[in-house]
């Protein structure tokens, strides 16, 4: 049986200061992992033999966590964001995550059957143009935490309307529960989007698109995401 060697350091460095403390642990843990493999100076701990497993492939219990995203530029000049990115409200089903997402514009009726991230999509689709009754009830972006649109949780970002060339937004920080998690994205109301491995918009990223299965070597890397007309 093939095994893998575990190898705990120590490391003191300090992480890079453009992570907020609103999103410091999530971020910490990245930073962490990189530092682990390319610190020049450490000082071996413990080495720990473990059979090989399989890699993670998204959380089982379905969930929606909805994030309001910001302005980040306007008439495409970057304009500065809140310094402390918004909290996402969850929601044990997706369906109700839908109905608050978008104002009410997707009723409770209709979204009572919707159990799975892939009809989440169809029915946001279905209610593109509808006015729902919250200031940020537009749905711009719904984001997977598995490959092809599947897995048991998803991501819906809202905002007051649509991209146009006058108008971008961005999720600084997708918060604790989706980092590192999303591995496929689709984006709604004229937008496309670009996703960032680090929060505020840095670091390598992927886009734009307005859709993908996947975001190759950025899948369950990921903790910003952007939108552009």
């Amino acid at each position: 049986m093939p095994v893998h060697v575990k190898v705990i350091m120590q490391v003191g460095s300090e992480l890079p200061a453009h992570v907020e403390a609103e999103c410091h642990w999530g971020q910490e843990m990245k930073y962490l992992r990189r530092a682990a493999v390319s610190v020049a100076l450490f000082s071996l701990v413990a080495v720990v033999f473990a059979p090989s497993a399989s890699a993670d492939t998204g959380k089982r219990q379905v969930r929606n966590c909805v994030v309001q995203a910001d302005v980040v530029s306007v008439n495409g000049v970057p304009v500065e964001g809140p310094k402390v990115p918004h909290k996402p409200v969850c929601f044990d089903t997706i369906g109700a995550g839908l109905v608050y997402a978008t104002g009410g514009a997707i009723s409770a009726e209709s979204a009572a059957g919707v159990d799975t991230p892939a009809k989440a999509g169809a029915l946001v689709e279905a209610a593109e143009g509808k006015t729902g009754a919250g200031a940020l009830a537009v749905v711009i972006g719904l984001f997977y935490d598995s490959n092809n649109y599947g897995g048991g949780t998803i991501l819906t970002i809202t905002t007051s309307t649509g991209c146009s060339p006058t108008l971008g937004f961005g999720t600084s920080y997708v918060g604790d529960y989706a980092n590192d998690d999303i591995a496929s994205g689709k984006s709604f109301s004229s937008c496309k989007h670009k996703v960032w491995e680090d929060a505020y918009y840095w670091g390598a990223n992927y886009g734009w698109t307005y859709g993908t299965s996947g975001y190759g070597l950025l899948d369950e890397e990921i903790s910003s995401i952007e939108f552009s007309y």
